[in-house]
């Protein structure tokens, strides 16, 4: 049974937009550990105590349903016996976007300011203002996720989109956190203990002192927009995500020096990585990225390839 925090106070709201995969990482931390790495959602305790900065909520569904929305009268008219199929819903700010019976990756979105409009009755997508809305969000959704081949989806082919970012230069930031935790956590509520700069996600310069998690953070360089596979070698347990879809999980179940591979279609140029790398108390520690894709065999990602700002 989770006690509750006593700092905790009756009636405390949580005023920011979440979602039900919130609850895991918010239980988790009420018990006095940080939440595992390999999840969308965020601890709402901040929200709930008024302790601490909340997180914004990645508030992101997709699902296919084949019947028509029910006919009841309190959904607003354009709401009612609505055909389904593939869907899509993705929160930014007080606008919900929404996809109904999705063709491709190109389908606009029907756009609700949920705040003024809670019925979502009143469709904003031809408002002239919305288009950067509109891009955004067709973006972001590919930005979140990976295909399932279990759970086919008409965008799965759509190549991910890259950002843009000025004034970068080679490199990556590290910073080494304690991990409190029996697996890898995720690194807002914990306080870091070094940091620094490396050129690609490796220990080889770096002093490890235990059982610490290591964040590698910038930005990769794709050359030629495609399918790329990216292989992690790893002495202990690591993690990595291509802007917030996670690709590669060598953490569950995970046995020291295998390789573990993942794949992920990306348009050229910049993307966000992030790598989680757990050491431990035997000071085996090791680490390594490759990758391949279109003309390009399994080679270790270069130097050249990371960014930061």
């Amino acid at each position: 049974m989770v006690k509750w925090p006593a700092r905790i106070k009756a009636g405390k709201v949580v005023n920011t937009p979440s979602i039900s995969y919130d609850w895991l990482p918010t239980f988790i931390e009420a018990a006095g550990l940080p939440a595992p790495i390999n999840g969308d959602g965020v601890s709402l305790l901040p929200g709930m105590t008024g302790k601490g900065e909340q997180q914004e909520s990645l508030i992101y569904v997709e699902y296919s349903q084949s019947q028509n929305t029910p006919n009841y009268k309190e959904f607003a008219p354009n709401n009612r016996n609505r055909l389904r199929k593939e869907m899509q819903m993705m929160r930014m700010g007080d606008i919900v976007g929404l996809r109904y019976n999705i063709q491709s990756a190109n389908d606009d979105f029907e756009l609700y300011n949920v705040i003024k409009d809670k019925q979502q009755a009143n469709n904003l997508a031809g408002n002239k203002d919305m288009k950067g809305m509109q891009k955004a969000l067709k973006e972001r959704v590919l930005q979140v996720r990976l295909p399932n081949p279990m759970a086919a989806r008409p965008y799965d082919s759509a190549m991910v989109p890259a950002i843009a970012a000025n004034g970068v230069k080679i490199g990556l930031r590290w910073t080494a956190y304690e991990n409190p935790a029996p697996w890898l956590p995720q690194i807002q509520s914990l306080t870091s203990k070094a940091r620094g700069l490396v050129g690609k996600p490796s220990l080889n310069h770096i002093k490890t002192n235990g059982k610490e998690i290591y964040f590698f953070q910038g930005f990769i360089k794709i050359p030629v927009e495609g399918e790329y596979s990216f292989y992690l070698k790893s002495e202990n347990r690591a993690f990595l995500k291509i802007h917030d879809a996670s690709v590669i999980d060598a953490d569950y179940g995970f046995n020291g020096g295998e390789i573990k591979e993942g794949t992920i279609k990306l348009k050229a140029g910049l993307h966000p990585i992030k790598i989680f790398y757990g050491s431990d108390n035997m000071g085996k520690n090791g680490l390594e990225l490759s990758w391949s894709g279109p003309s390009l065999s399994k080679v270790e990602v270069p130097e050249s390839a990371f960014f930061i700002r």
